[in-house]
């Protein structure tokens, strides 16, 4: 399973949890031997407040609909660096913003898709320098097909 650990995407696998309550106001958990204590729990977002061996952090489980941005560059809740960027869905391009050899930031525009009559702008999620632009304004594209790609 992914989560988000202080907004650092971070993969845990095979883990137990022993639950425990101990106060009213708290609970404590025992995963993969560190002693986690549940602080808060956001009613909206699901995040999580604990404490882990002292330190206070923020959880958050990490869903498709996470993943779904960090394609789509809305996501500011990670550092992950991608060099391709694939549609997120099926779509006509508009416009394309950047040309191989750019220099681009996190949060440029990199293209703008059309998806069920709705203009999408790609934006960059890391500082990056474009390599490859495969597709052209008015090219029809299909969700995960790769659209450019960066070094």
């Amino acid at each position: 399973m992914k989560f988000y650990i202080d907004k650092k995407l971070q993969e845990i696998n095979d883990f137990k949890v022993d639950a425990s309550k101990n106060s009213s106001e708290k609970e404590d958990y025992v995963i993969d031997g560190q002693q986690i204590t549940l602080l808060t729990k956001h009613p909206f977002t699901e995040e999580l407040l604990v404490k882990i061996n002292g330190k206070t952090v923020v959880i958050k489980k990490h869903t498709k609909y996470d993943e779904a941005k960090i394609t789509m560059g809305y996501s500011d809740t990670t550092d992950i660096k991608t060099n391709v960027l694939k549609a997120p869905m099926p779509g006509v391009v508009l416009q394309v913003h950047v040309q191989v050899g750019d220099t681009i930031k996190k949060g440029d525009p990199l293209l703008t898709l059309e998806a069920m009559k709705m203009e999408n702008i790609l934006k960059a999620t890391n500082e990056s320098v474009v390599k490859a632009v495969h597709v052209m304004i008015g090219n029809s594209v299909n969700k995960n097909q790769v659209l450019l790609e960066m070094e």
